[in-house]
């Protein structure tokens, strides 16, 4: 189960960020607060990116040895680096007025 929690995490954190986001614009929609709660999602959700960097960062030595466990981390970070570009994307209108 870890091994595929890993794996999803980017994914898990961008999906997230997206139910978050649509529902704080069903709920506000073209107020303040919808911009800020989308600001303040996509922060958090930018900061949960950088844990998930540092979990599959975060190996020990014994499974950086391994190539499929390699690959997999390396699968995993790029999963990670399209749900950071996903959520910057969707986090954007919050900086715009």
């Amino acid at each position: 189960m870890r091994p595929w929690l890993i794996l999803l995490s980017g994914l898990i954190v961008w999906t997230l960020h997206f139910f978050g986001v649509y529902t704080a614009a069903s709920l506000f929609p073209g107020t303040s607060i919808a911009k800020w709660l989308t600001g303040l999602l996509t922060l958090v959700s930018l900061g949960l990116l950088a844990a998930a960097i540092y979990l599959v960062k975060g190996k020990t030595t014994a499974r950086r040895d391994d190539p499929l466990y390699r690959w997999l981390d390396s699968l995993a970070l790029l999963g990670v680096a399209l749900s950071a570009i996903a959520v910057i994307y969707q986090g954007v209108p919050a900086l715009t007025d």
